[in-house]
């Protein structure tokens, strides 16, 4: 599932909190405010859940990043004209991950 698509079933959820709240309090009935509760704890769950995806896929790309990193320095032991080129890609990589200015 997309990360948008999540937050889309939050806001569902979110709009079904309000929904039974509303008619709690129109009616006074108990089933309306559990059903408002579980519908908020579910639409929370699920930004949560959003946020996790988003992490997770950052550092997924970073593990890749990371792999590229260690390939380049590998293939500096055999050729260490390529020095300069692995300083340049872990400058960048970092500066793109807003570790470095």
């Amino acid at each position: 599932m997309e990360t948008k698509e999540i937050y889309a079933l939050a806001e569902k959820y979110s709009n079904k909190a309000a929904a039974a709240l509303e008619k709690y309090q129109e009616t006074g009935l108990a089933r309306y405010y559990r059903e408002s509760c579980k519908a908020e704890e579910l639409g929370e769950a699920l930004r949560l859940a959003a946020v996790a995806r988003d992490d997770h896929m950052a550092l997924v790309h970073l593990r890749g990043e990371l792999a590229n990193l260690a390939n380049l320095a590998e293939r500096c032991k055999e050729n260490p004209d390529l020095a300069d080129a692995l300083r340049d890609a872990v400058l960048s990589t970092a500066r793109m991950h807003g570790i470095w200015r």
